[in-house]
Parts: structure tokens; C-alpha cells; sequence
């Protein structure tokens, strides 16, 4: 009797499935910024997703899969511009070379925004930390968490309020100590 062999994915396919779900969002953005169309971006993203896949046996692991990626999309981006031709709303070589620049000059500032964040949120006293958790990321209704707390939803506005402006005050001294 024969049996069918089911391709289970090997461990290049994990890592490089695991790589690309990390920077996926950054970089629909990165390629977002270079294309006129939210379609045309689509189809640069789909075509940018299978180079990285063929040419994920020249990624060096232990560098930036983000930076390396960015690399290939741009050059899809530039692929895209040479096939549409004469179309004016096709940005300029400089312009998505500009681009490029203020997309990594952003995204660094915005990773250390992130991370001086959740260093922050961890320095909270554990009920501020359950309620941001709750407010923003499980989505939940003030109203509800006044009433489990017991507290008027004014209360918990004005706390929030403190939460916020401790993060904001935690986080530029931190940027400002790095010197991001």
C-alpha cells in the first residue's frame, strides 16, 4: 500500500515565514510610500514577498531581514516605475531614492519609541499596567472597567490621563539618554 508523504515545512521555510511576519506591516508602509495605488502597492508587495522568498538563500542571517527586504522592495518599486512607463503619477527615482532615506530615518526613530515604551510600561505599578492592557489592548469600554473596579469612569479618565503623560515624560527622557 502506498502512502502519501505530506511536505512538512523545513526549518529555511519557518525561519524565513517567521521573518517575513515580523516586518511584513513596515514593509507594506515602505512600499505604500513608493507606489501611487493602494493596488499597485498590493501587487509590488506580492512580487516583493516572492524575490524575498527566491532569494532567501543569499539573506545573511544575524543582519537586518527589514533592511535587506527594504533593499528588495525598492527595486520591485523601480521595476514597477520602468513597466508603467509614462504614467505621471509614477514617482521619480530621486523622490523614491528621498523616500527611502526619511522611511529608514523614521522607522529607526519609531523602533526606539517602541522599545523606550514598553521599557516604560514595564516601570508601571502593576493595576496601571491592567489598565492600559485593558483600555488599548483589549479594547475594553471605560464603563466597564469602572464598573469591575468600582470607580467612576471620570476616575479612570483621569488616571488614564496621568498613565499617559508618565509614559510620554518616561519615554523622551529615555530617547534623550540614548540620543535617538
Amino acid at each position: 500500500m502506498d502512502t502519501v508523504e505530506h511536505n512538512q515545512p523545513d526549518d529555511r521555510t519557518e525561519q524565513f515565514i517567521g521573518l517575513l511576519g515580523q516586518v511584513q506591516r513596515s514593509l507594506q508602509a515602505y512600499v505604500t510610500t513608493m507606489v501611487p495605488s493602494w493596488a499597485d502597492a498590493d501587487e509590488v508587495l506580492q512580487n516583493t514577498n516572492i524575490t524575498l522568498w527566491r532569494k532567501f538563500k543569499n539573506y545573511e542571517p544575524g543582519t537586518s531581514f527589514l533592511a535587506w527586504s527594504r533593499a528588495i522592495a525598492l527595486i520591485e518599486c523601480k521595476r514597477f516605475r520602468q513597466a508603467a512607463g509614462r504614467d505621471r503619477m509614477i514617482f521619480s527615482e530621486k523622490l523614491m531614492e528621498a523616500l527611502t532615506e526619511t522611511v529608514d530615518r523614521e522607522s529607526d526613530r519609531l523602533a526606539a519609541e517602541r522599545e523606550a515604551l514598553q521599557a516604560c510600561l514595564r516601570k508601571l505599578p502593576n493595576d496601571d499596567q491592567t489598565l492600559i492592557q485593558r483600555c488599548y489592548h483589549g479594547q475594553e469600554k471605560i464603563a466597564s472597567i469602572s464598573h469591575d473596579w468600582q470607580l467612576s469612569a471620570g476616575t479612570l479618565y483621569v488616571r488614564l490621563h496621568r498613565i499617559r503623560r508618565a509614559l510620554l515624560t518616561c519615554i523622551t527622557r529615555r530617547i534623550a539618554k540614548e540620543g535617538v
